[in-house]
């Protein structure tokens, strides 16, 4: 939906940033905010598994839509942040859930895993110091603004390392999971036949 507006209906980040909410922007601000509304009070009822770093994320994003929507300014930069940031989003559901819920094989993961994370540093972590670049300077954009983008660019670095590192740490239990498997399987192939000699199959 961000993507849609920005391409045929918003104004240019790079001109006409910083002026008064379209009606197309409210309507994706609004979107999103019910989104990390439910989000963030799902991290925070499940306190104990969340990454805080996760959940900080969410609640600084979530001041930022609902001062957007209050203000009712900088709709055109936040869409932009929208559509950057939640594209990566359905991967990164998928790299934690799938190989929790068994759902696809080891290869499809990985291959979900390496398209996500290319998908983040790409979006968030190359294109958005490009953006800030543009964004900072600017002397009309409203400080608040300038202070919530920052934010959301900082943490941004965390998350990619706690991404590599759920990566690695889940590549690598599977790893050792197919390993015992195959021990175990190897074993079980290895008995004793009826006339007392070891077949091995």
């Amino acid at each position: 939906m961000s993507f849609i507006f920005i391409r045929y209906y918003n104004p240019s980040f790079f001109t006409d940033r910083s002026g008064p909410n379209t009606v197309h922007e409210n309507i994706t601000v609004c979107a999103c905010l019910g989104y990390y509304t439910f989000d963030t009070l799902y991290y925070i009822w499940h306190w104990a598994k969340t990454s805080k770093v996760m959940l900080l994320h969410h609640v600084v994003t979530w001041y930022g839509l609902a001062t957007c929507l209050y203000l009712q300014v900088s709709g055109t930069e936040i869409s932009i942040i929208i559509c950057g940031t939640e594209m990566t989003t359905p991967f990164l559901i998928a790299q934690r859930f799938l190989p929790k819920e068994g759902k696809m094989r080891r290869t499809v993961c990985f291959s979900i895993y390496v398209i996500g994370t290319a998908l983040f540093v790409a979006c968030r972590l190359i294109v958005g110091t490009y953006l800030m670049n543009v964004y900072l300077p600017d002397q009309k954009a409203p400080v608040i603004f300038r202070l919530l983008g920052f934010s959301l660019y900082v943490l941004g670095f965390p998350f990619f390392v706690s991404i590599v590192r759920f990566g690695v740490k889940n590549f690598r239990s599977e790893e050792r999971e197919r390993r015992d498997v195959n021990k175990k399987h190897v074993a079980n192939n290895n008995h004793i036949s009826n006339n007392g000699f070891v077949k091995i199959d």
